[in-house]
């Protein structure tokens, strides 16, 4: 059983993204109760250009959908079903759309060339990130910057930072080496525990 570190925080070098569409008071709030909670903050660029996730989640969605569903008994097991299914009440069903599935139905032969080039550039990127600033974790405001980690399978936490302006509520992600999950879990109980940005709905 994994006992949470609500100290883990401290004396952690963490890197510090953002991005020109973030609330700048919120990205100085998130950075603040970083530093308050004993981590070093950096921040940090990384070059992401050419990584593109959902170019290559598509070309595996249709056999990944037929293993998962038929593997645990679901009423519709093929993505051509769930088209169908969805296109019989489009208003209530796919009232946004469903162009990604669409496009994913008609992959017959994944190219996994281009899935590996991915995860691969995904990988460098990170890794550069991660040995250059000797950092123990990124974060950075919600899911603006999960593209890079979920290509490469790092793992992502998002902890409640609390709400903008408009009421929304907000979150703090962070992210780890692969295969650092457990460092992952006490990196974010730490910053709940020391923060209490949780909202009551």
């Amino acid at each position: 059983m994994l006992n949470f570190d609500k100290d883990a925080l401290k004396d952690s070098t963490i890197g510090l993204l953002s991005y020109e569409y973030n609330d700048g008071q919120l990205l100085s709030d998130l950075k603040t109760r970083l530093q308050s909670a004993g981590a070093d903050v950096v921040d940090v660029k990384l070059d992401t250009a050419g990584i593109f996730i959902f170019n290559s989640i598509y070309l595996t969605f249709k056999e990944d959908f037929k293993e998962y569903t038929q593997a645990w008994g679901f009423p519709v097991t093929s993505l051509e079903s769930l088209l169908e299914y969805n296109r019989e009440d489009p208003e209530r069903r796919i009232r946004y759309g469903q162009n990604l599935l669409e496009e994913a139905v008609q992959v017959y032969t994944a190219d996994w060339s281009e899935i590996d080039m991915q995860i691969q550039r995904a990988d460098a990127v990170l890794k550069n990130a991660f040995d250059e600033y000797r950092l123990d974790a990124l974060v950075f405001l919600n899911s603006s910057g999960t593209a890079a980690p979920a290509a490469a399978g790092y793992p992502e936490l998002t902890i409640p930072l609390g709400s903008e302006k408009g009421g929304a509520p907000q979150g703090a992600t962070f992210v780890t080496g692969y295969g650092e999950d457990e460092k992952l879990l006490n990196l974010g109980y730490s910053f709940e525990y020391h923060t209490q940005g949780r909202l009551a709905p």
